[in-house]
């Protein structure tokens, strides 16, 4: 269960995510990669939770549709990765769980020019209390959700590093386990964090951590 967590504040959109990638049955680290990926032209960050491929193929797919804004962006999001998907097998003759996994989630951080003010929405598909592919703006955004602390409006980057930290240290049943009884520690490597402003966008490895490929997350 990577961790993907936003938090809005009235000058920026700060996201925050880890950098493992493992197997979601037995936690054993596979990879260590960036989950955020930067649309620098539209001030936009795009993350990820599933497949260590998810994050590229959504951002391909909006890269692809030549938005020239942000607000371009989050208004044709849902209906483009929707499309995508649906069409994905077709294309490529390969199967959507192979492609995309079973279940995943997109979070798409950025700065709205029409509002002047920063935006988040996520992405699912699957049905989560709202239909699958149905884009869900939010101010705060944690997942997973068991977090043991909150995001700070007068501190957003430590305490964003504190919910990483807290997740990192609880135990979590994968999106893609076979076994929804089998938790697993499942943040791990780094706590990346990007920041998008009305002037840009800033990233940083706030936090490394010592975690190991053939290994399991011991934290």
């Amino acid at each position: 269960m990577s961790a993907l967590n936003a938090y809005l504040t009235a000058d920026a959109a700060h996201i925050f995510a880890d950098g493992t990638l493992y197997s979601a049955n037995d936690g054993v680290v596979r990879g260590v990669s960036s989950k955020l990926i930067c649309l620098p032209h539209l001030d936009a960050v795009v993350g990820a939770v599933g497949y260590a491929a998810v994050g590229i193929l959504a951002t391909s797919a909006f890269a692809e549709q030549g938005f020239e804004t942000f607000d371009d962006l989050l208004a044709n999001a849902a209906k483009t990765l929707s499309s995508v998907y649906k069409s994905s097998t077709e294309k490529t003759g390969i199967p959507q769980s192979v492609m995309w996994g079973d279940s995943f989630i997109i979070g798409i951080a950025g700065w709205s020019r029409a509002a002047d003010a920063p935006k988040f929405i996520s992405i699912a598909n699957f049905d989560r209390g709202v239909r699958a592919f149905e884009a869900v703006p939010a101010r705060k955004f944690y997942h997973p959700e068991e977090w043991r602390t909150e995001f700070e409006a007068d501190d957003p980057i430590g305490s964003g590093l504190q919910v990483m930290r807290a997740q990192r240290l609880a135990l979590h049943t994968s999106l893609h386990s076979s076994d929804p009884f089998n938790q697993i520690h499942a943040v791990g490597a780094f706590c990346q964090h990007a920041c998008v402003t009305r002037d840009g966008i800033n990233t940083k490895v706030l936090e490394k951590w010592p975690d190991k490929i053939g290994h399991r997350i011991m934290p």
